[in-house]
């Protein structure tokens, strides 16, 4: 099972590599339902061995997984399996890394993309806001000049979700975008000029040597579904909704 699990996730990997998003849900949904099995079955069987109670371990090896399947369920035009996704990697990153993890804010980024998306955009306003409070907690402060000033459980995080701790301004960066496109598009001007001003003064703060190279740009928004745009380019990111069907609309969680 362990080895089809893995052949399953390549192929849906190869299926997204070639720009088939369809025909790669199926195999990373067998690979999630696989890996599942898998987990529960070592948490069994560690729990027998030791006679007692045993605390679950989460499949933090979903993730990735989850990660794929959220993104391609986007692509085919099914947002609602798409949060599914997200939502349960989410739940997964939380309880494994914490909820103030770097991890737990890229997959919170990942949910509020697809309420963005399928007009539930107070919804997503809330996602972002949150990922952004989780990155501004573990960036360092603003006159800190390198990694000196990031704490060791802040880089401790940045490593467990696969973030460089140098990647985290353009993080943060790409974050205040879309969290101002989103209040403009919620109707808040004013929140969403703040959000726009404060992304242009960090990327202005930022000197050549610092900046980072479109390399690293590329390997923080992989972290998360964050579309890639110009600072304050306002235009351009409104230009990124997309229409989904009417029968495939994730349902906004209840108040």
């Amino acid at each position: 099972d362990e080895l089809r699990a893995r052949t399953l996730y390549r192929i849906g990997k190869i299926y997204l590599a070639a720009g088939d998003p369809s025909r790669a849900v199926n195999p990373l949904l067998e690979a999630v339902e696989l890996t599942s099995r898998l987990r529960e079955g070592a948490d069994a069987n560690a729990e027998s061995r030791q006679g007692g109670y045993h605390r679950r371990r989460h499949p933090t090896g979903l993730v990735p997984i989850l990660d794929d399947l959220g993104g391609a369920c986007l692509d085919a035009g099914r947002p609602a399996d798409a949060l599914r996704a997200y939502r349960r990697a989410l739940c997964i990153v939380r309880a494994t890394l914490g909820p103030g993890s770097a991890g737990a804010a890229a997959q919170l980024c990942n949910v509020g993309h697809v309420y963005r998306l399928s007009g539930y955009v107070e919804e997503a306003v809330k996602c972002f806001r949150e990922a952004l409070d989780v990155i501004e907690d573990l960036s360092p402060e603003d006159d800190d000049d390198d990694e000196d000033g990031i704490s060791e459980e802040a880089l401790s995080s940045f490593s467990s979700s696969g973030m460089l701790a140098g990647e985290i301004l353009t993080f943060r960066i790409e974050l205040l975008n879309v969290l101002g496109t989103a209040q403009l598009e919620h109707g808040d001007a004013e929140a969403a000029l703040a959000a726009f001003q404060e992304a242009a003064e960090l990327e202005r703060g930022t000197n050549a040597a610092a900046a980072p190279t479109a390399g690293e740009r590329g390997a923080a928004l992989a972290r998360s579904r964050l579309p890639v745009a110009a600072n304050v380019n306002v235009l351009a990111l409104m230009g990124l909704q997309r229409g989904n069907s009417d029968d495939d609309q994730p349902t906004a969680p209840a108040a």
